[in-house]
């Protein structure tokens, strides 16, 4: 095509053509950056909310834990509370065993020795909570294992001795075991 327009109106649309050029892609520019803010101020206010909702679920999760943690430490006391009181309900209850012993040893005569014992408590029955002790030993004659047991009958910390009948069949070198029922006090 020719054009036919004078050089110097050609550099005026020439120069008016790179002004539109210019203007358009200005206001591209500046609504593509427009745009851009607007999506980013979108996302920081969607951010910022979330961010505000996991710190409520943190909170509120560390709460529950401190909470449960309480509640199982006091549960954990108490039941420990409970098993202290009963240990000293017992405590109160039960000599020490000491005593038994030394009450044990002053009846024991020349010519007996007691080679075992063990102390029991009855968990059935009417008996419960009896306190029993198994002697095993050995006896010169039948006559010191028989005042060995009348000893241990008149002691008041023993309620009763049961001595079977077979340990008095022989007459000297008696291994015996009889029981002895313990007073509760």
């Amino acid at each position: 095509m020719i054009n036919l327009l004078p050089e110097k109106n050609k550099k005026r649309v020439r120069n008016e053509i790179l002004r539109r050029l210019l203007v358009v892609l200005g206001f591209g520019v500046s609504i593509i950056l427009i745009v851009q803010i607007v999506f980013f101020l979108v996302v920081y206010f969607l951010l910022d909310s979330y961010l505000g909702d996991y710190a409520e679920q943190i909170a509120a999760s560390e709460d529950s834990a401190r909470e449960e943690n309480l509640h199982d430490m006091e549960s954990e006391i108490t039941r420990l509370n409970e098993m202290v009181l009963s240990f000293k309900d017992n405590q109160d209850i039960v000599r020490p065993f000491s005593v038994y012993l030394s009450a044990l040893f002053e009846s024991v005569g020349e010519g007996i020795a007691v080679d075992g014992l063990i102390f029991e408590t009855t968990q059935f029955g009417q008996d419960r909570g009896r306190l029993k002790l198994f002697l095993s030993g050995h006896a010169g004659t039948r006559g010191k294992l028989i005042s060995f047991v009348e000893q241990l009958e008149s002691n008041e910390e023993f309620v009763s001795v049961d001595l079977p009948v077979s340990n008095l069949l022989a007459e000297k070198d008696i291994n015996f075991s009889l029981t002895v029922n313990i007073r509760n006090n």
